[in-house]
């Protein structure tokens, strides 16, 4: 999206703490303020988090944060400060990325309490992969009665679209498109500079993953494959990235497999490539995803080789990326253990995709495209 012509931007989020979703949204926003656009980010709650400094300090950007404790308590004054918004900037462009706030924003425009010239919503996960039961039927309401007024709708991969609409078995948007996700550009300068490697860093062969610590991400299944393959390869480091309430879990099993001493957990760092850049090999082991953001940052990062898990469809469009037959123990210890004795240097092919494919740059102008053509599906990628 250029900045000529382009008024001003609206990001609404639940929250401004930094997970995939709003993660994405940061990077979006960081591109066109650096493009010059005057751009207005809301969260509904949980606002003072860290990770927005670098965009505070721009004169076109506004983060406006509010201290509720939940999304649900913030509904009602999101919506009336929402409006207010709507009539004090005149927007071109008014953007989220999870299904309630889509839902929410989409409902706004049906009752014109929101004057915006496009809106533009991103899916944020495989909806009816993870949600079951009475939660599954309310999503279901969400997208039959409050979706439909999207100029757009994105979706991360061909699989989530697929999934979207068989669920429902109608489109919740005027059109609906797969855009692939955008790394930030800082991690795209840092992709830009990427050398290859002609030496190991260190004495160990680093491994590394990172996510939060819950059932989906599927790490305790990691742990069990490594150890079997820490036991009979020596100099092995798992290095893990993050936090989640399965942190103490994780740790103890680790000391009973008895690999406690080649495992390292870092926490939660605000910049994870700092860990990776360490490393030759990165893994995905989740159950499912939308799409693994972290990988991005892997590749961004200089990472030799990368093993995933079969979490999403769009892994298996990554050139030279290795992906094992399930999420299973057996089939991660099996496909991990290919990866490390292995000799391969994938890293060159994996920043040339990521530069062709995964920039916020290549983002907005493909949603720029998108919304000024009357195709009702033109998929990027």
């Amino acid at each position: 999206m250029k900045s000529s012509g382009l008024k001003s931007v609206l990001f609404v989020s639940p929250t401004s703490i930094l997970g995939g979703a709003e993660r994405v949204m940061q990077n979006l926003a960081t591109q066109l303020v650096e493009q010059g656009v005057n751009v207005i980010f809301y969260s509904m709650s949980r606002g003072g988090q860290p990770g927005w400094e670098h965009l505070k300090r721009r004169s076109n950007f506004t983060l406006i944060e509010k201290g509720y404790q939940s999304e649900k308590m913030s509904l009602i004054p999101s919506i009336l400060n929402i409006w207010k918004l709507s009539r004090q900037y005149k927007f071109c462009v008014v953007a989220s990325s999870h299904t309630h706030t889509n839902a929410v924003l989409s409902l706004l425009r049906k009752l014109k309490l929101i004057r915006v010239d496009y809106l533009v919503g991103r899916e944020s996960t495989f909806i009816f992969d993870r949600f079951y039961g009475v939660k599954r039927k309310i999503f279901k309401l969400l997208y039959k009665y409050l979706y439909g007024s999207h100029d757009l709708l994105i979706c991360q991969t061909h699989g989530m679209k697929e999934s979207l609409l068989n669920n429902l078995g109608f489109s919740p948007a005027i059109k609906i498109s797969v855009i692939p996700n955008p790394v930030g550009p800082r991690v795209e300068a840092l992709a830009k500079k990427l050398k290859p490697r002609n030496v190991e860093i260190k004495e160990n062969l680093n491994i590394c993953v990172c996510g939060r610590f819950i059932p989906l991400k599927n790490f305790e299944g990691l742990l069990r494959a490594y150890r079997d393959i820490a036991q009979n390869i020596g100099r092995l480091k798992l290095h893990f990235v993050g936090d989640g309430p399965l942190l103490g879990e994780l740790k103890a099993l680790s000391r009973e497999l008895g690999i406690s001493d080649s495992v390292v957990f870092h926490g939660k760092i605000e910049d994870p490539t700092i860990v990776f850049m360490q490393c030759r090999i990165g893994v995905i082991p989740s159950k499912r995803e939308g799409f693994p953001n972290v990988l991005l940052e892997m590749i961004a990062s200089g990472v030799n080789r990368i093993l995933s898990t079969p979490c999403t469809d769009a892994v298996r469009r990554i050139p030279g990326l290795t992906v094992s037959e399930d999420a299973s123990v057996e089939s991660l210890r099996e496909s991990l253990q290919q990866v490390i004795l292995s000799d391969a240097d994938y890293s060159e092919v994996y920043r040339s995709y990521l530069l062709n494919h995964h920039t916020s740059r290549f983002f907005l102008e493909t949603v720029q495209k998108q919304l000024l053509t009357k195709e009702k599906c033109d998929d990027a990628h």
